[in-house]
């Protein structure tokens, strides 16, 4: 006569697939690659060189540009490197390499034969008191356009003559916005450098006679 299971075997349940034979060998962890710890050591080393001697040739244009010390090579190879990464300052660390600062300007000629200066908004109307906080963009973009008519400039004409193109429709466009109740027609436009010439310490500072006036580019408009 058989009994009927027990409750507690009825529950039981074998997971034969979950169970590991006694006798099984466990299988080897796979085996992760050794890195080369000489050759990263090199290439650390490596990265280093090139930092510090970046650095260092950094730091000694910017020492003989700021210097003025060997004019002819600051003009050429420093003028290069300096172009070519967009690094150019118009400005020197020591006063007496500062001896002017200038300004863009146009001369707008109209059909009718008549013609209006059209000053920069940085310029200074008054000399004598001049006093500027705001429009830092725009005084860095003008220096931009008064850089490509300089000896230091190493890009194309074609470049160039576009980037002037632009500048002298964005000053019309600005002559109109100021003036509009002007009814004339401009024909051409021609662009201007206004440089003010800065005294050394200790002379006498002489505004009066006004700036020198360069004329760079004539853009006809169509």
């Amino acid at each position: 006569m058989s009994s009927a299971p027990s409750r507690q075997s009825r529950d039981v349940r074998y997971n034969l697939g979950d169970m590991e034979h006694p006798d099984a060998t466990p299988s080897p962890a796979p085996q992760m690659p050794r890195p080369n710890r000489r050759a990263a050591l090199i290439w650390l080393r490596m990265r280093q060189c090139c930092v510090f001697i970046f650095v260092c040739w950094h730091l000694f244009v910017l020492f003989i540009t700021n210097t003025q010390l060997d004019g002819k090579w600051s003009d050429s190879t420093a003028g290069r490197y300096e172009s070519y990464l967009n690094l150019d300052q118009a400005w020197g660390m020591f006063s007496s390499a500062w001896d002017h600062t200038p300004f863009p300007a146009v001369r707008l000629e109209f059909t009718d034969g008549s013609s209006e200066l059209f000053l920069s908004d940085n310029e200074p109307r008054d000399t004598q008191r001049y006093f500027k906080t705001t429009m830092s963009r725009l005084r860095k973009y003008e220096e931009h356009i008064l850089y490509l008519g300089s000896k230091h400039y190493g890009g194309s004409i074609d470049e160039r003559d576009e980037k002037w193109k632009r500048y002298a429709e964005w000053r019309v466009q600005r002559w109109f916005e100021q003036h509009p109740d002007d009814q004339r027609q401009v024909k051409q436009v021609v662009l201007l450098k206004r440089r003010y010439e800065i005294p050394p310490p200790g002379k006498s500072r002489d505004f009066d006679r006004g700036p020198t006036t360069t004329e760079l580019s004539t853009v006809v408009l169509q």
